[in-house]
């Protein structure tokens, strides 16, 4: 995240138990709470707050969840501006 100053969902795929556990990580000017709300029929199980994530989802989601993602992050990119924020304290 800390790279691309970009969300950033990171999944471990169980193939014996099918399906994935993960973790996601925002930036200040996207909640990854909302976004996962919005897409929650793809998801088993989630929680987490506006800036962090973690959830379980089937195996055959993680494609669908992924197309889901960028799409939801391609139409906030066109109307909230992603550049990295600093916060200077005097």
């Amino acid at each position: 995240m800390e790279t691309y100053a970009l969300p950033t969902l990171i999944l471990n795929i169980d193939e014996a138990q099918q399906h994935a556990k993960g973790s996601a990580r925002s930036i200040e000017q996207v909640s990854m709470f909302e976004i996962l709300t919005e897409h929650a029929s793809l998801i088993d199980k989630f929680g987490g707050h506006h800036m962090a994530a973690g959830m379980t989802l089937a195996i055959e989601n993680v494609e669908p969840l992924r197309q889901a993602l960028n799409a939801s992050m391609a139409e906030i990119a066109q109307t909230t501006s992603l550049e990295p924020r600093k916060h200077v304290e005097s």
